[in-house]
C-alpha cells in the first residue's frame, strides 16, 4: 500500500518572515503574512505533517509510521524511531535576522527537555542575495565568563564569525554550534526531529506582543562550543553519473544528504535500509514507480518509503533535487 507520500506545508509565521518562500519555493502564501518558516514532513509534538496523496491522503505521518513501521523508515534508524520519525525538513525564509542561537546535543535534552531530542541541522542555501551573510561559530577563543561578559556589554557581535553565502552553499551545525540566519537568505534545512532552541541574544527587538522575546542565556551558555571558531562552510564535490550530476553534502550520525543535477533519467533502488526524502530545489520532473506518477514541482518534498524496491526520476528537462536518509 505504501507509496510516495507528499504532505500540506505547516506554515509558521515569525517576526523575522516575508514572502519569499513563495518566490523561491513555490509556496501558496496566499492571505499570509511573516511566514518564516513551511515545515515539509514533521512529525513532531507541535505539528504533524498531513498526506496530500494517494490512499492515506488525509491521515498523518505519525498515523502511517505507527501502521507501516519498518516499511516505511526501514531497518536502519533505532526503534524509538517507529514512534516519531527521525527528521524535520522546512524551508526557511530570513526577510530580517534571525535571533543568534544554539542546540543543544541528544545528551543535555535527555537530562534538561525531556520528549525532545537533540538538535544537529543542516542548510542548503536556496537562494541569497548578494553579500548575504550569515552567523556561524565564534571568531575568536572565549571562555564562558569572558562570552557572558560580552552579552552584558551589549557587544558580543564582535566575537561572532560572520560567513558571506551563495546560493547552492551548504553549512552543517552541529548541536552546540552557535549561529543565527541574517537577511536575504532563504534556507533548506535537514534535522533531528526537534525544535529545541535555546536563544542567546536578539538584537534587542519585540515580538509580536511588542515585548522582548524570552531568552536562554545560562542553558545557552552550557551548550555552546566554545572552542567551535571559525568553522568552514562544507565543501562540495562533485560527480557524474552518466549525464546527471551528484554530490554528497553531509554526512552526520543523524542524516546523509546529497544533492542531484539530472539532465536525464535516474533509476534509484532501494536496500530497505532507509526512506529517502526529495526536495525539489529548481526545475520540474516525473517521479514513476510501479506503472504509477506523480509530477515534481519546484518547492516540492516527497518522502519515498524504504520498502518501495525501485523507482525512476524523470527530468523535464532539468531537475535539481536534495536528498535526505536516515
Amino acid at each position: 500500500m505504501l507509496y510516495p507520500l507528499k504532505f500540506q506545508p505547516i506554515y509558521k509565521e515569525k517576526i523575522w518572515g516575508g514572502k519569499n518562500l513563495m518566490a523561491y519555493c513555490n509556496k501558496d502564501l496566499s492571505g499570509r503574512e511573516d511566514i518564516g518558516e513551511s515545515w515539509e514532513i514533521a512529525d513532531h509534538y507541535e505539528d504533524n505533517s498531513i498526506i496530500l496523496n494517494g490512499e492515506l491522503k488525509g491521515r498523518s505521518l505519525n498515523e502511517a509510521l505507527k501502521e507501516f513501521k519498518r516499511d516505511l523508515v526501514g531497518t536502519k534508524p533505532e526503534e524509538k524511531f517507529l514512534d516519531r520519525f527521525p527528521l524535520l525538513i522546512k524551508f526557511i525564509d530570513a526577510h530580517d535576522k534571525l535571533s543568534v542561537q544554539v542546540h543543544p546535543d541528544d545528551q543535555y535534552a535527555e537530562l534538561h527537555e525531556k520528549g525532545e531530542y537533540g538538535k544537529t541541522e543542516m542548510w542548503y542555501v536556496v537562494h541569497a542575495d548578494r553579500g548575504a551573510k550569515l552567523i556561524m561559530g565564534l571568531n575568536q577563543n572565549v571562555t564562558p565568563d569572558e562570552f557572558k561578559h560580552h552579552l552584558e556589554t551589549n557587544d558580543v557581535e564582535d566575537i561572532l564569525q560572520y560567513v558571506e553565502v551563495k546560493t547552492g552553499d551548504v553549512l552543517f551545525i552541529p548541536a552546540g554550534r552557535i549561529h543565527a540566519i541574517l537577511p536575504g537568505v532563504v534556507i533548506y534545512e535537514v534535522q533531528q526531529n526537534s525544535d529545541l532552541t535555546y536563544r542567546v541574544y536578539d538584537w534587542g527587538r519585540m515580538g509580536f506582543d511588542n515585548q522582548p522575546r524570552p531568552l536562554h542565556i545560562e542553558k545557552s551558555i552550557q551548550t555552546i562550543n566554545f572552542r567551535d571558531v571559525n568553522p568552514n562552510i562544507s565543501k562540495i564535490h562533485y560527480s557524474h553519473i552518466n549525464t546527471n550530476v551528484m554530490a554528497n553534502l553531509t554526512h552526520c550520525l543523524y542524516f546523509h544528504v546529497e544533492k542531484y543535477l539530472l539532465n536525464e533519467k535516474m533509476k534509484f533502488i532501494s536496500d530497505r535500509s532507509t526512506f529517502s526524502i526529495f526536495s525539489v530545489m529548481d526545475g520540474f520532473g516525473l517521479l514513476n514507480w510501479e506503472n504509477r506518477e506523480i509530477e515534481l514541482n519546484k518547492g516540492d518534498t516527497v518522502l519515498i518509503p524504504a520498502v518501495l524496491a525501485s523507482y525512476t526520476i524523470y527530468p523535464q528537462p532539468l531537475l535539481t533535487l536534495v536528498r535526505s536518509c536516515a
